[in-house]
């Protein structure tokens, strides 16, 4: 419902916008190289709730448990996308008992493992 939600805007393009139920660490349903740009914004792990109960939320999982299906999320992630183009997500890091934990760095690690290379600025 939230994502339904947040797609509701007007955009002057002849791109698509495709809205399907289901978890990012299973895109069988996109082919291999399908994608031409990935926009991402996991839900930190087990800070805000997105569901109750729902098989597969990864909103629910500690931080452990999250990393290991954002390296599925990766892997998914860099099947899909086309060689050349770009995948971006935004993640920041969290605190727990007063603890920084670095999740945005650990996050970037799982998609570096996956494949992915660090764009950097080019003057």
């Amino acid at each position: 419902m939230l994502s339904r939600k947040n797609l509701k805007f007007y955009c002057n393009t002849d791109s698509k916008i495709y809205l399907k139920e289901g978890s990012a660490t299973d895109l069988e349903f996109i082919k291999t190289e399908g994608i031409d740009f990935i926009c991402t914004h996991p839900p930190y792990a087990n800070i805000i709730k997105y569901s109750k109960g729902i098989k597969g939320d990864i909103s629910q999982l500690e931080v452990e448990e999250f990393l290991i299906m954002m390296k599925k999320v990766a892997g998914e992630s860099y099947r899909i996308l086309k060689k050349g183009k770009y995948c971006a997500f935004m993640m920041g890091d969290i605190r727990k008992y007063g603890n920084v934990i670095p999740l945005g760095f650990k996050t970037m690690n799982c998609f570096l493992e996956a494949g992915f290379k660090v764009k950097g600025n080019y003057y």
